[in-house]
């Protein structure tokens, strides 16, 4: 039995359910267009830790090549540098770990909020089935 030999209340509910359906795909693709430049954006945060940790790392060999030449100027010159680098990697890190963690809770708000019309939408998918079974009765094979 096609829609069109149904009653117009059930024809409505069809309706309302192509509509339903419609939302939730048009928020999975804007969902997923921010996805996507959640990942760019978390990829930048990563590089920039990253480079953080080079900096750190180059400045304590800074500080054994330092200690090896038995310089107190360049050690102390090469601490200092050091406790500078670690500092900026620290609020590198905390910068990155709070932005990152705001993008995950977005995308999860979204996420939830986009399951929540995809159970409107099989709901009244639902109504639509009873409503035809009501009225003629279960399909049979």
């Amino acid at each position: 039995m096609s829609i069109r030999q149904t009653e117009p209340h059930v024809r409505e509910l069809h309706a309302t359910a192509q509509s339903l359906w419609r939302a939730v795909y048009e928020a999975s693709a804007v969902i997923f267009a921010e996805r996507t430049v959640h990942q760019a954006r978390l990829t930048d945060l990563d590089a920039d830790q990253q480079e953080a940790r080079v900096r750190v790392a180059r400045a304590r060999r800074e500080l054994v090549g330092a200690f090896d030449a038995r310089d107190a100027g360049r050690v102390a010159s090469a601490q200092l540098h050091l406790r500078e680098c670690e500092a900026d990697e620290e609020r590198i890190t905390l910068a990155v770990t709070s932005e990152a963690r705001a993008l995950v809770r977005t995308g999860l708000t979204e996420l939830g909020s986009m399951l929540e019309q995809v159970c409107r939408a099989l709901d009244a998918d639902r109504r639509v089935q009873e409503a035809v079974v009501r009225d003629h009765g279960p399909a049979t094979a």
